[in-house]
């Protein structure tokens, strides 16, 4: 999805209330987006069982998700306008 058909990354962030403005503003300019959200205490495929193992020990919570934002490259550059404008 992400890796075809032009989408490019343009934004990420770990705050919950950033990245609810970010979507704000994105559809308030009409930028068609997606978002990918990967839970880094999850385990998977290439960190194995580690959380099993240690557990949330030392794990920011504040940290648990990442929200990465996907745009179509023909709206990469209003886009990255967009983000670095939201929530301030």
């Amino acid at each position: 999805m992400f890796g075809i058909g032009g989408w490019k990354q343009v934004g990420a962030t770990f705050d919950m209330k950033r990245q609810a403005a970010i979507r704000e503003q994105l559809e308030q300019e009409g930028i068609e987006y997606q978002v990918k959200v990967q839970n880094r205490l999850k385990s998977g495929v290439l960190s194995g069982n580690q959380r099993a193992r240690l557990g949330s020990a030392g794990e920011n919570a504040a940290s648990e998700r990442e929200y990465l934002f996907y745009v179509q490259k023909a709206e990469e550059e209003k886009a990255r306008r967009v983000i670095e404008s939201a929530g301030r």
